[in-house]
């Protein structure tokens, strides 16, 4: 009878036996995926601190000086989230337990205005596109706090350095040309591009079809050792859109300054290419990367087609031919400064709010007016600062 019994619950045991033998591997593997985990945020961690400490090195200058310049107090938006786009996510595991909650991106979007003035381009252009945008801008350089500053040659990267060693470190900074470009897209389409779909590089630099300073060896000489760029891409580099964490951001500017140092004496277009091309050359092509594809921002000069348009909720929008993309941000550089004015052509439909005087149409007045940037630390609004241009 008890052999009887046995026989019978004999099935039983042994799936209950494969069950709990299931379980273990199970608990196994989720341990090692979370040390793994553990190990891998470790490295990161160690990263960051590298980068702050060079970052500390270079900005000691500037953070010992009792003239600070005063940045501006930016309220992010709350609501933002990374997730809202889960394809774009990457499957990376967290646990919040371990390390801490998930960071909040904090994007700040600058330019640097040397002018005393506020240029009737930059209010055609850059100032009332972040406005018809909702982009927080932030400009700088008009100071006599930057003004000083002439490590370099004087020009934008001297005057980004000591604001960037005046930011929060664990900040990422979009930096753009002050007069040649134009906002397609708000601040959380930029945010996403940078944070989830390319999931936080530390420096990249927006590109173009031209190589440009064509007479610096080093950029477009035969010993130039330009990286690849996929099919369809922008193969060179270009100055005019950068984005990066604040730490990393600082380092850059600092290489491209020691090449002047070393002599060179062009624009800083050709100084930040040659530092780009220098970390390829060296195998050090994850700490300084290129937008090919034109995602974030595209470039407007010569050869590139046309620009194909397309109207969408009362805006016209620029569809980069070449990639195939409709970027954050188009660059007017180079020779298309011929087309930037209202009476442009071919970027005419570009800057749609403008009639064909050049002064904002009436549907769009009110919300570019009484949009506030701010300048040197202090809101401003548009309409005043573009007070003859409106």
């Amino acid at each position: 009878m008890k052999l009887r019994e046995t026989r019978r619950m004999l099935p039983f045991t042994l799936a209950l036996l494969a069950s709990a033998t299931i379980i273990m591997l199970y608990l196994l593997c989720i341990n090692d995926a979370l040390v793994y985990s553990s190990d891998t945020h470790s490295a990161t961690q160690y990263q960051r601190k590298l980068l702050i400490n060079k970052r500390n090195a270079i900005c000691a200058p500037f953070d010992s000086e009792k003239d600070r310049p005063l940045i501006a107090n930016i309220s992010f938006h709350p609501s933002y989230n990374l997730y809202q786009y889960p394809a774009s996510v990457p499957r990376v595991h967290r646990d919040p337990a371990r390390h801490g909650p998930n960071p909040t991106p904090h994007l700040r979007i600058i330019t640097i205005n040397s002018k005393p003035e506020i240029r009737p381009i930059m209010c055609h252009t850059t100032l009332f596109s972040a406005a018809l945008n909702d982009i927080p801008l932030e400009v700088y350089g008009a100071t006599p706090y930057f003004r000083d500053k002439t490590r370099g040659r004087g020009g934008k990267l001297d005057r980004l350095l000591p604001l960037l060693c005046a930011i929060d470190p664990t900040d990422a900074v979009l930096m753009v040309d002050a007069f040649d470009v134009i906002f397609q897209r708000g601040h959380a389409d930029i945010a996403h591009t940078y944070f989830a779909r390319w999931n936080s590089p530390r420096f990249v630099m927006s590109t173009e079809l031209n190589c440009y300073p064509e007479d610096v060896e080093a950029v477009c000489g035969k010993s130039a050792q330009i990286p690849e760029a996929p099919l369809g891409g922008f193969p060179y580099a270009n100055s005019g859109v950068l984005v990066g964490n604040v730490a990393a951001f600082v380092q850059v500017l600092d290489a491209s300054l020691k090449v002047y140092e070393a002599g060179y004496k062009g624009g800083d277009q050709g100084a930040m290419a040659q530092v780009l091309y220098g970390n390829y050359a060296q195998g050090t092509s994850d700490e300084i990367l290129l937008d090919h594809m034109s995602e974030l921002s595209s470039s407007g000069h010569p050869p590139i087609p046309d620009f194909a348009f397309y109207q969408f909720q009362n805006k016209t929008y620029a569809v980069n031919p070449a990639t195939m993309t409709v970027p954050s941000i188009v660059h007017l550089n180079g020779d298309s400064s011929k087309r930037k004015h209202y009476n442009g052509a071919k970027f005419r439909k570009l800057m749609y709010y403008l009639n064909g005087y050049g002064k904002i149409k009436p549907e769009y007045r009110e919300k570019i007016e009484n949009y506030v940037v701010h300048v040197d630390g202090i809101p401003s609004r548009v309409g005043d600062l573009c007070l003859t241009h409106i």
